[in-house]
């Protein structure tokens, strides 16, 4: 892997191979536009962030604030019949099937001047979290989202985004997955409030190590797999003056 900054046109290149380049995809980020090139395995060849220095310049201005839902509360929000795998050996480190509960989500803002990012999650089991990513929008076109797994005990990174291509249904941009999605404005702000699982999803999560090249980011080869299967859901909560609510998923 090797990284490349023009200065002058203010694009960040990140190259992971020299395979040749079958798919491309693209979103916006913080003010920034994202590309991300794909092999014909599915595996990134090239990432680019143009804007970078906007990017840092709004990250900069961004506030973070984090909300609890109420200790206690049992309502169940899902159902998720999942695999925790370790990519280097192909052991299972954890599986199950878990119900959270509507008190042990939190959410996770970010707002800056390009709007709010909100990370709604809770625990999967000892050691992962799990959870979306998703805009607070004030028009209901979303363009798309983010699956989000975390290992809380080491520092890792995982970003699985899919891409809205109609009103109820997503798919994964890199390798294969497909949800059916469902908006709403709670609070008068568009989001992603269901998501269910029409296929089995594979989710990356990669270890945040020291590059080699000065920078303190993620290798794009995955340490562990969350492996979320087909028939899984979530009503996702939502932010309403503050205090995180359920939903019902359906709109």
């Amino acid at each position: 892997m090797r990284h490349e900054h023009d200065v002058e046109a203010d694009i960040h290149r990140t190259i992971f191979s020299d395979e040749p380049i079958v798919r491309t995809f693209e979103h916006e980020l913080l003010g920034a536009r994202h590309v991300v090139h794909l092999d014909a395995n599915g595996q990134i060849v090239q990432t680019e962030v143009y804007g970078l220095s906007k990017m840092n310049e709004r990250q900069a201005q961004t506030v973070r604030k984090e909300f609890k839902a109420e200790v206690g509360r049992t309502e169940i929000i899902g159902s998720l019949d999942w695999t925790i795998t370790e990519c280097a050996t192909g052991t299972i480190l954890a599986q199950g099937r878990t119900e959270p509960a509507l008190g042990e989500v939190s959410i996770n803002t970010l707002e800056g001047p390009d709007g709010i990012l909100a990370m709604k999650q809770f625990p999967l089991t000892d050691g992962f979290t799990f959870g979306v990513s998703t805009g607070l929008t004030d028009n209901m076109g979303l363009i798309g989202f983010a699956l989000v797994a975390r290992r809380t005990d080491e520092r890792s990174f995982c970003w699985e985004w899919f891409n809205v291509d109609n009103e109820r249904h997503a798919k994964k941009i890199q390798e294969t997955g497909e949800l059916a999605v469902v908006t709403d404005n709670p609070n008068g702000q568009w989001q992603i409030v269901r998501t269910e699982f029409l296929t089995d999803v594979s989710i990356r999560v990669m270890q945040r190590q020291e590059d080699g090249s000065g920078e303190d980011g993620p290798d794009m080869t995955p340490t562990w797999r969350v492996l979320v299967r087909r028939g899984s859901w979530v009503n996702w909560p939502s932010l309403v003056n503050g205090v995180v609510t359920p939903t019902t998923g359906r709109s």
